[in-house]
């Protein structure tokens, strides 16, 4: 760049390194137009001129003109010459040639006039350049930096150029090892097409040797390949390889074989049957789908399995199998029917195969249905304290074990549910035909009952024994009894008898009397009055109170008793009597001569049947009271709480007379220091006995 003149008015050096471009050194004001005036100057290659760019000079803002004009040299460089000038403002005009005419006329003064219009012209002009080329100078920074970016994108295109150079030299060594591969794969291909010829070998010896009749086909059915048993068995011809199946007879009996084979290659399952030839001949007919090595389905596989032979064993097994199902079904219905209990075990194992509903019910054993049974472990027998039978100690192991056959044998037996039981128990093993023990048959008995009733067969024959010498030896007594007391009743009548013999005699005839009593109510028990009749239970109370009277007054035993109700029912008063002097004579040796007797008389209803009216009588004492596990026991027959001194009669003769009044007895004790006593609550209905009630002894006998 150069300059003329003194461009500072327009142009000037910016601070720090000196930069001689002239848009970076134009004033304020003036780049923009500068560069604009000079890119216009290039392009149309012609002067181009700005006027009145105001740039700011000194703080103010003054008017330049400036004019670019390009310049033609002798090389190909392009130069542009810049003017500037400053601009004048018509006032100053005028006032210039306003005041022209007072300026004084100098020598030369036109001369000097012109220039100083050329110097504002070119100020004006070189301040437009100014402009121009500080606009410029902004082109060329933004040109150079996008140099700079394009620069710094062609580095990296070279180095991107430089990793594509090494990407291909891998690529290279990639493609080398490729090449090597794909010669391993070419030796390993030869070697593979060796070993398929060899497996095609195989596999056509294979199926020319086979006895299995074999067809594949195609996806179109048309038939690849047989084997000769196919041949024989379907009558193919060499000739029908290639040919659809559906063209061909098969000596078959498969009417769908064309869409059981469509149906097995769309679904990809295979199909089963069983088929006959035209001689009746039975065949597994099996259809396959067709897999390639690629699982892709291209057709279907037929074979045929010969199984008449099967078929006709299978036949038998059936047949057999039925006979055998009619045989258990038959054994099962004789189990059902028989009265014992049967178990049937395996031998060695001991598992149960086959049990009864009657052995359930004995040992209270949950067994399984007989088609479940197999699932049933080998049944263990419990002595009744819970020990374990060892199998030499139960029947049936003995039978498994040694062949031992066992009858009648009583057995001590814990029951399913804790209860203990006596069995009668009888085994014996089964033998197949070589002798051997294959399995092992129990019946058992329950002798509970049958122990029961020869029990209670002797306990009425003892009952009915003593009642018949009771009442004998109350009959032989009855009459002595009579001619004492006509004894007594004459020797009262004596008047020479004295106050005190006469007190005697009066005492000697009312203990003869209490005996007299004591014997008929024995003999009422062995034959009473036929009908009913009407009896109140207060009557009755008091009767026996003044039987007992003596003994009463010999004590310190006081009575209570409470009448809330008259107790009249229809039944048998000797018997009545005979209950409550029972009670009352227990109760007063409970008492011991010492305590409370206390009687309450009711009307009341049946507890079991609220709408049955009837009486209720409690005989209650506070005596030391009855233990519970004797108060299970009180109302059967022998049983006594006083050893030698009791029968163990009394209690339960009240408790058949209260049942034959149709009513019932019930008890209540405590032993418990200080609330310890006893009672006896006896409900009796209120109806009329229609019937004549049995005689004991005839009782007792039908009893037994």
């Amino acid at each position: 760049m150069d300059t003329w003149a003194f461009v500072g008015l327009y142009l000037e050096l910016a601070p720090g390194r000196a930069n001689l471009n002239v848009l970076k050194m134009a004033r304020e004001g003036l780049l923009f137009d500068l560069q604009a005036t000079i890119n216009k100057a290039r392009k149309e290659d012609a002067p181009v001129r700005k006027e009145n760019v105001e740039v700011e000079r000194n703080g103010e803002l003054k008017g330049v003109n400036f004019e670019v004009i390009p310049l033609k040299t002798s090389t190909k460089e392009h130069h542009l010459l810049i003017m500037f000038e400053d601009a004048t403002s018509p006032r100053r005009s005028e006032s210039a040639e306003t005041m022209a005419p007072e300026v004084k006329p100098v020598k030369g003064g036109g001369k000097q006039e012109r220039s100083t219009r050329q110097s504002i012209q070119l100020k004006q002009e070189l301040a437009a350049t100014k402009r121009y080329l500080h606009s410029l100078v902004e082109d060329k920074e933004a040109s150079n930096e996008e140099l700079q970016a394009a620069n710094e994108e062609i580095l990296s295109s070279n180095e991107e150029l430089q990793s594509t150079n090494e990407e291909l030299q891998t690529a290279k060594e990639e493609l080398e090892s490729t090449n090597e591969e794909l010669h391993t794969v070419n030796e390993e291909l030869h070697n593979r097409n060796f070993e398929l010829t060899h497996a095609n070998n195989d596999l056509v010896n294979l199926l020319s040797s086979v006895n299995i009749a074999m067809v594949m086909l195609g996806p179109d059915l048309r038939i690849r390949s047989v084997t000769p048993q196919a041949e024989k068995l379907l009558g193919l011809i060499p000739t029908d390889i290639g040919r659809p199946i559906t063209n061909i007879r098969p000596n078959i009996d498969v009417p769908d074989l064309e869409q059981m084979i469509a149906a097995v290659i769309n679904t990809v399952t295979v199909r089963e049957r069983e088929v006959r030839d035209r001689g009746g001949h039975w065949y597994s007919l099996r259809t396959l789908p067709y897999k390639t090595v690629e699982n892709v389905i291209e057709g279907a596989v037929l074979t045929l399995v010969d199984i008449n032979v099967l078929k006709n064993n299978l036949e038998e097994i059936r047949q057999s199998r039925d006979q055998l199902i009619t045989e258990r079904r038959k054994l099962e219905e004789v189990l059902r029917q028989m009265p014992c209990g049967v178990m049937i075990s395996e031998a060695p194992s001991g598992r149960l195969i086959l049990t009864n509903k009657q052995a359930g019910d004995i040992l209270r054993h949950p067994f399984p249905a007989a088609a479940e049974i197999e699932h049933c472990d080998q049944y263990t027998a419990f002595r009744p304290g819970g020990q374990l039978y060892a199998p030499e100690e139960w029947p049936m192991a003995r039978s498994l074990a040694t062949g031992e056959i066992v009858t009648d044998e009583e057995i001590e037996y814990l029951r399913g549910d804790g209860s203990p039981v006596i069995l009668s128990v009888s085994s014996a093993p089964i033998r197949d035909r070589d002798g051997r023990i294959i399995a092992a048959v129990l019946t058992l008995f329950d002798l509970t009952h049958r122990k029961g009733t020869e029990e209670v067969l002797r306990s009425t024959e003892k009952l009915a024994a003593t009642g018949r010498l009771a009442a004998s030896l109350a009959h032989e007594i009855n009459s002595p009894l009579e001619s004492v007391t006509n004894v007594f009743y004459l020797l009262n009548q004596d008047p020479s008898l004295g106050d005190k013999a006469r007190q005697y005699v009066n005492v000697a005839s009312a203990e003869l009397e209490r005996m007299t009593h004591m014997t008929k109510n024995m003999l009422s028990l062995y034959r009473e009055s036929p009908f009913p009749v009407d009896v109140k239970i207060c009557e009755v109370l008091d009767s026996v109170l003044e039987l007992y009277g003596p003994t009463i007054q010999s004590g310190k035993i006081s009575v209570a008793t409470r009448y809330d109700s008259a107790g009249e029912i229809q039944g048998f008063p000797g018997e009545m009597r005979q209950v409550f002097s029972n009670l009352i004579a227990n109760a007063l040796e409970a008492l011991g001569g010492e305590g409370t007797l206390k009687l309450h008389v009711l009307a009341s209803r049946d507890l079991r049947n609220p709408k049955t009216r009837g009486v209720r009588v409690f005989v209650a004492d506070n005596g030391p009271g009855i233990p519970p596990e004797r108060r299970r026991k009180i109302f059967e027959p022998f049983f006594t709480t006083k050893g030698e001194n009791g029968t163990g009669l009394g209690l339960w003769v009240a408790h058949e007379i209260v049942c034959k009044h149709r009513g019932y007895i019930r008890v209540r004790s405590s032993t418990q220091p200080g609330r310890s006593g006893t009672c006896f609550s006896i409900f009796l209905q209120n109806h009329i006995m229609q019937a004549k009630p049995d005689d004991t002894a005839a009782r007792l006998d039908k009893i037994a």
